[in-house]
């Protein structure tokens, strides 16, 4: 027994930074990120587990698995640990870039809008302040 836990009983860590999917025994589960489940393989006929990134199902891994152990997603399953922290650091370049963008969008929006406050008031305010002037005119000469 490993960890005090019974024979034949398996514990798989999520260590990685997103959830998976653990198919075991012909039952898929969801393990999500620093979160562990055990895995009974006394009564599984198949002794395979498989795993794969619930955000990237193409990226996956098996484990051909005996005796009672303690499993973490990232190192346990060859490459699947090293693919899924590449999947995470492209996805946070991605949503990175996405706000960079748009601070840039919202930048050139504002650079808009100052335009368009300055083109009301340099076009617009004129006639207002004559036109008050010429009502006021008209007020004291009546």
């Amino acid at each position: 027994p490993v960890d005090g836990l019974g024979d034949g009983m398996v514990v798989l860590e999520n260590n990685l930074g997103t959830a998976i999917e653990v198919m075991w025994d012909r039952e898929m589960k969801v393990l999500y990120p620093q979160k562990s489940c055990i895995f009974d393989i006394t009564r599984a006929s198949d002794k395979l587990m498989k795993v794969h990134c619930r955000d990237d199902p193409s990226i996956s891994g098996t484990l051909q698995v005996e005796g009672s152990l303690t499993l973490r997603a990232s190192e346990s399953f060859g490459s699947f640990g090293v693919e899924v922290a590449d999947f995470l650091q492209k996805e946070q370049e991605e949503v990175d870039r996405e706000k960079s963008l748009q601070q840039e969008r919202d930048k050139k929006m504002e650079k808009e809008l100052e335009k368009l406050r300055l083109t009301f008031v340099y076009r617009w305010l004129p006639i207002f302040f004559l036109h008050t002037v010429l009502w006021g005119m008209m007020v004291v000469i009546a």
